[in-house]
């Protein structure tokens, strides 16, 4: 249950920062840099979030998918 919590805390990390305008790092969201990447290449695999012309989280850009998760994570923190 850790394991999944982490990732979960670490998704929700990743997309808040990049909904806010920031580049976010693995310092940032609290992961450590290989599962930084590995969360990131997931998030892009489920369609979270979209490569922009560069092809990397710094220039990733969240997908409605995204925000729907993002959303769903908010509202079931709140109950």
């Amino acid at each position: 249950m850790y394991d999944d919590l982490y990732v979960i805390n670490g998704k929700a990390a990743i997309l808040s920062s990049l909904l806010n305008g920031n580049i976010p790092t693995a310092e940032e969201c609290s992961l450590s840099s290989e599962d930084f990447e590995q969360i990131c290449e997931e998030m892009y695999d489920e369609g979270l979030i979209q490569r922009t012309n560069l092809g990397h989280v710094v220039n990733a850009e969240v997908s409605n998918k995204g925000i729907h998760y993002y959303e769903n994570i908010i509202k079931s923190s709140l109950e």
